[in-house]
């Protein structure tokens, strides 16, 4: 029996508040191939099976301000995807609603219009399609928002997955979005089809073609000192523990690696996605700590059991 794990990486610019003139190569991707290559290699020799990863490209409105093109990174990195999609990786989408606010002079995610958050997602879609040739089949919203109405787009755009959620992330507000980030404490652990009246319900439509797949949680208590342990259950009383795992979390890794087990091992984890900002793997301390959460997992018990796969193989999977 085998698990399926994940593991996709959201390519954009370093940062979200980019300069708005200036045409800057997008460095973490670029870290990311880097630290993925050897990593492949590694995990399909001691897996002996193949080893594929996701990859969420910006095609979005602020991506043609600033670059002059929704499709740059298609044109730019053309090779890199060209090679990746070659090893079976996955390309999908990562739109962010971000225009710019000159009275403010900075980028502002403008989630309270849905008009404008719908023209993100569809320029998307049409630049993917431009760029590639085919429809995109896999997505996550960026800033983890996510409303009925997108759920309804993606499906009329054909979408066999979204990525987008955060079990046991509670609301959130920024500067930066000018509406709250929706509760996700409650969202399903599990994949589900989201019922078309509230996207953190799953629906029993059995014909339903669009799968949510909310990235992985646990409690980490396992992973905090005793102190911390108390303080949770007494500050989230009555509310779920589990949080997502980051896989660039400043834990031992063997720790990290039993906490997902156990509840793979218990079924309230069946499949396992994580996500990671390219521009992320900058950050040397938590580059260094992904390579080790890796390389631990190919040496944990869990690595014997999980296949790394894509998103839509997973949806294909369970549909068939």
């Amino acid at each position: 029996m085998t698990t399926p794990m994940l593991v996709g990486f959201d390519v954009e610019p370093d940062g979200l508040n980019i300069p708005r003139h200036e045409m800057r190569r997008w460095t973490g991707f670029e870290r990311s191939l880097e630290l993925v290559t050897p990593l492949r290699d590694r995990l399909e020799k001691i897996t002996s099976m193949p080893v594929h990863f996701s990859w969420y490209l910006r095609m979005d409105p602020q991506i043609t301000d600033v670059y002059g093109s929704t499709t740059w990174v298609a044109e730019t990195y053309g090779a890199e995807l060209a090679a990746l999609s070659d090893h079976g990786d996955e390309l999908g989408l990562h739109p962010h609603a971000l225009r710019w606010d000159s009275r403010a002079d900075h980028w502002l995610t403008d989630v309270d219009s849905q008009a404008w958050v719908e023209d993100c997602v569809r320029r998307s879609f049409e630049a993917y399609e431009r760029a590639f040739g085919r429809a995109c089949r896999s997505h996550r919203f960026g800033d983890r928002f996510m409303s009925n109405a997108i759920v309804r787009l993606l499906r009329d755009l054909g979408v066999a997955v979204d990525l987008t959620l955060e079990p046991g992330r509670g609301p959130q507000s920024d500067p930066y979005v000018n509406s709250l980030i929706p509760d996700q404490t409650d969202v399903p652990r599990r994949p589900y089809h989201p019922d078309p009246s509230d996207f953190k319900r799953p629906t029993n439509d059995a014909g339903d073609d669009l799968w949510m797949f909310p990235l992985s949680s646990a409690n980490p208590d396992p992973a905090l000192p005793i102190w911390r342990r108390g303080g949770r259950r007494v500050r989230h009383v009555g509310q779920p523990l589990h949080r997502p795992v980051l896989l660039w979390a400043p834990w031992p890794s063997k720790v990290l690696w039993d906490i997902v087990t156990r509840d793979v091992e218990s079924k309230a984890l069946t499949v396992l996605p994580f996500m990671i900002r390219a521009d992320t793997l900058l950050n040397d301390d938590w580059a260094r700590q992904f390579e080790a959460h890796m390389a631990a997992l190919a040496e944990h018990r869990l690595g014997r059991e999980v296949v790394f796969t894509t998103p839509s193989a997973v949806a294909d999977a369970i549909r068939s």
